[in-house]
């Protein structure tokens, strides 16, 4: 009413989402700030002094998670998408029904107040999470979409068909179709101009303007890779490789995208 800004949330939070179909919104402690020390809370919700709100509704597991500010977007086993608003008593705004299957992934863009989400029917749905409209339905692969992730305009998918998308996350336009992988993608991250992917024994890069594979990052990986995150300069990837007694050993390989330095 007096025109000063509300900044929303206050301090950090931690949302999780559970095979129990409830989603659960934490304060995170700052070790700073609290005296938690190695305190573990096993006592009932309304004795953990962290725990801010228990959002029910999806009547299967919560898949994914996706958030800005006050608003949470969940996908569930349910096939539904549900929005959630914590500045409004964190109560559920939206049922977005539409997929015909699981829904596996999400992501958000709060500023357009547009979110997405894949599911095991093979689409991408385009949401406008203030009205609950569905704008548009992205087509194109052909297996469960798993992964979604949108950076600076540039919204990327993954799916069981060995395939990645990049599309514009505006006019639900297909950009590249980025086919190399020999099975299922299992993680992937991009920074809105490289893809970095990994699937059972591969690890690639793709150039995104371009939409072309640019290069192999790793060479002797014998199970598969689990996790990669990246920033402008380095790699971390999850890598399983199998031994000699055929047993599965990870190893957290650290790639360096930067380029050497000459004396």
């Amino acid at each position: 009413a007096h025109g000063e800004d509300i900044v929303f949330p206050e301090h950090p939070l931690l949302v999780t989402g559970s095979r129990d179909h409830k989603i659960h919104v934490w304060k995170l402690p700052i070790l700073q700030e609290d005296t938690v020390g190695e305190t573990t809370f096993d006592s009932g919700e309304s004795e953990n002094p962290y725990l801010i709100a228990v959002l029910a509704g999806h009547t299967q597991s919560v898949r994914s998670l996706s958030g800005y500010g006050n608003i949470i977007v969940s996908g569930s086993y349910d096939s539904t998408v549900r929005v959630w608003d914590l500045l409004d008593n964190a109560r559920c705004k939206h049922i977005l029904q539409g997929h015909q299957d699981r829904v596996y992934s999400t992501a958000i863009d709060y500023s357009k107040k547009v979110c997405f989400s894949g599911s095991m029917d093979s689409t991408i749905n385009i949401w406008n999470f203030e009205t609950g409209e569905l704008l548009k339905v992205l087509e194109g692969h052909s297996s469960l979409v798993g992964l979604l992730t949108l950076v600076d305009e540039v919204l990327v998918s993954a799916a069981a068909d060995a395939s990645l998308r990049i599309w514009d996350p505006v006019t639900g336009e297909l950009k590249s179709k980025l086919r190399e992988h020999a099975a299922a993608i299992t993680c992937f991250e991009h920074d809105g101009l490289k893809v970095v992917s990994g699937s059972e024994k591969q690890l690639k890069v793709w150039d995104v303007r371009r939409g072309e594979f640019a290069r192999d990052l790793l060479y002797d990986v014998t199970g598969s890779v689990w996790n990669v995150s990246i920033d402008y300069k380095r790699c971390v990837a999850a890598v399983q490789r199998v031994n000699r007694a055929g047993e599965g050993e990870l190893f957290l390989e650290i790639l360096d995208f930067s380029e050497s330095q000459q004396n």
